[in-house]
C-alpha cells in the first residue's frame, strides 16, 4: 500500500504493477503465442488474481486487490507489445534488414528505428484478441465472474510482450544492456496487474496555463520538489500548553513563486494544504489574477494569500505568517504560525525584471542565501518562518566556469553551483541542517541541483 500511495505522488511513474506470471519466449513469426497457455498457469497460481478468481485464498496482496473486492468489479485486458525482436523480423520481411539501435544516431533514425512507446502507445488489437484466446484458462473464469470495462475498470490486467530480464552482474560475465539482442533471441512475456498509477501533469504544462512567465518551472520538476519536501494534507503538533496532539493542515511557502507552478503542484499533490506565495515581480510580469484561475481551472484549493513584496523585508514575511493565522483555519495556528514546508526555484539568470528599467541590484546575494538570512533573522527574533521538524527544498543552477564571464557580459545573474549555496555558518545560525543534493543535466554547459535542509530548531 505504501508503494503504491507512493507511485500514486509520483510524476515521472506512468504505473505500477504487480508481476503474476512470466515466460521467456523466442518470438517466432510461425508461433506468434508460444508461451501464453503456460503463462495463464501461473497468473491461476500466483496468488495475485485470487480475489477475480473467487479463490478466497490469502496469499494475494489485500492493500492491492482492495478494488476487486466486490462481486461486480469490473476488468479489462490490455496488451502492450514492446518486442524488438518482431520488429526487426517484420522489417526484414518487407526486405529492410537495416539492424535497429536504441542507441541510434541521426543516420540511424533516418533508415530506422525503435517504435516509440509511451502514453499513446497502441499494440495491434487483433494481436491483443488473439492473445485474449490464448489466455482462456485465466480469462474464461474471471469473465465469468465480472463484467469488462474498456473505459474505467476497477482492475487492469496486462501482457507485456518484448521484456527483457535486468543483468544479473554475479551470473553474467559480460551482460548486455536492455534492449542489446546481439546477446540472444529470448524476450520475455510478464502478465501484470496495475495497482496504482503515477501522477498525470499534462494539465500543468505551461502551455495549458494561463499565467506563463519567461521561465516556467516544468510540471516534473514542481511536482519533484513538492514530493521530495514531504508536502501532506496534514501535519501533528504539539504545543507546550496541549495535554495531546493536533492534527492541522501542512502550511507552505513559496518565497520566489513566479507563476506558482510549485504551488499548483503541492494543491494538486495535497488537496488540504494551505499555501502561500511571494512574488517581487510586478503585475504586468506575473499576474495574480490569472494565478488563481490557473487553480480554479484545475478545481485546486486556492492559495491563502499572494503577497506582492520582497521576501527579504520582514513585513512582507509578516504578512505571510498572518495569511495562514488569519485564514479559514487559523485556530490551528495558535501554536505556531510558521510554514512546515518552503520549496523554491529562486530567480536565477534570465528571469523577470522586477520593474520596467532596471533589475534587482541592490543586493549581489543569491536568492537563497537571501533566503537564508531571512530565516535567521526572524529565528533570532523569535519568530520562526520554518517549524522545527519541517523542510526547505530549493533549486540551485550551475554553469560551467568557461561560460560564466560570458554570461555575466550579458547582464544577467547566473552563478556557479558555490556562488548560489548558503555558507555552513548561515545554514547553522538559520537553524537548518544540510540533507542532501542532486544534480538534473539541464544540456553539456548548464545544471540545476535540488538541494535539501531541514529544519532542527
Amino acid at each position: 500500500a505504501l508503494l503504491a500511495r507512493a507511485a500514486e505522488r509520483c510524476a515521472t511513474v506512468r504505473s505500477l504493477h504487480l508481476v503474476a506470471g512470466s515466460v521467456d519466449v523466442i518470438p517466432n513469426g510461425s508461433e506468434e503465442f508460444r508461451g501464453y497457455e503456460e503463462l495463464a498457469r501461473l497468473g491461476l497460481r500466483s496468488g495475485v488474481l485470487d480475489d477475480l478468481l473467487d479463490t478466497h485464498s490469502n496469499t494475494a496482496d489485500d492493500d492491492a486487490n482492495d478494488k476487486a473486492n466486490a462481486s461486480s468489479s469490473s476488468w479489462c485486458f490490455r496488451l502492450r507489445d514492446y518486442s524488438i525482436i518482431r520488429q526487426q523480423q517484420q522489417r526484414a520481411s518487407k526486405g529492410n534488414t537495416l539492424p535497429l539501435t536504441l542507441h541510434h544516431t541521426n543516420d540511424v533514425q533516418k533508415k530506422g528505428k525503435y517504435h516509440k512507446y509511451g502514453k499513446a502507445m497502441k499494440s495491434s488489437l487483433s494481436r491483443e484478441r488473439a492473445s485474449i484466446s490464448h489466455l482462456r484458462q485465466l480469462m474464461d473464469p474471471i469473465g465469468d465472474a465480472h463484467p469488462v470495462d474498456l473505459k474505467q475498470p476497477d482492475v487492469c490486467l496486462y501482457a507485456m510482450e518484448g521484456m527483457r530480464s535486468l543483468p544479473n552482474p554475479e551470473v553474467d560475465a559480460d551482460p548486455k544492456l536492455d534492449g542489446d539482442t546481439e546477446g540472444g533471441d529470448t524476450e520475455r512475456i510478464v502478465l501484470t496487474r496495475e495497482i496504482a498509477r503515477g501522477r498525470m501533469i499534462s494539465a500543468f504544462a505551461p502551455n495549458t496555463r494561463i499565467c506563463v512567465t519567461t521561465t516556467p518551472l516544468p510540471p516534473v520538476a514542481a511536482f519533484t520538489i513538492c514530493n521530495i519536501a514531504l508536502i501532506r494534507n496534514e501535519v501533528v503538533i504539539r504545543g507546550s500548553e496541549l495535554h495531546e496532539s493536533i492534527h492541522r493542515r501542512c502550511n507552505v511557502l513559496d518565497p520566489y513563486v513566479g507563476s506558482a507552478s510549485t504551488l499548483l503542484a503541492a494543491a494538486h499533490l495535497s488537496p488540504k494544504c494551505q499555501t502561500v506565495g511571494i512574488e517581487l515581480a510586478h503585475s504586468g510580469h506575473v499576474n495574480f489574477d490569472h494565478i488563481i484561475q490557473d487553480f480554479d481551472a484545475r478545481n485546486l484549493t486556492r492559495p491563502a494569500a499572494l503577497i506582492r513584496g520582497d521576501c527579504r523585508s520582514k513585513t512582507v514575511r509578516d504578512e505571510a505568517r498572518n495569511s495562514i493565522r488569519s485564514g479559514k483555519h487559523g485556530e490551528d495556528y495558535k501554536y505556531s504560525a510558521a510554514f512546515d514546508v518552503i520549496v523554491s526555484d529562486p530567480p536565477y539568470g534570465k528571469r523577470e525584471r522586477i520593474n520596467d528599467d532596471s533589475t534587482n541590484t541592490d543586493n549581489n546575494h543569491a536568492p537563497l542565501v537571501d533566503l537564508f538570512t531571512a530565516i535567521r533573522q526572524d529565528l533570532e527574533a523569535g519568530t520562526p518562518l520554518l517549524n522545527r521538524g519541517g523542510r526547505l527544498v530549493a533549486y540551485v543552477p550551475h554553469m560551467e566556469e568557461t561560460d560564466k564571464k560570458q554570461t555575466f557580459e550579458k547582464n544577467m545573474t547566473t552563478m556557479t553551483l558555490m556562488d548560489g549555496l548558503p555558507s555552513d555558518g548561515l545554514i547553522r545560525d538559520a537553524g537548518l541542517r544540510f540533507v542532501t543534493m542532486r544534480e538534473q543535466i539541464l544540456s553539456s554547459r548548464l545544471s540545476r541541483w535540488l538541494v535539501i535542509y531541514d529544519c532542527i530548531r
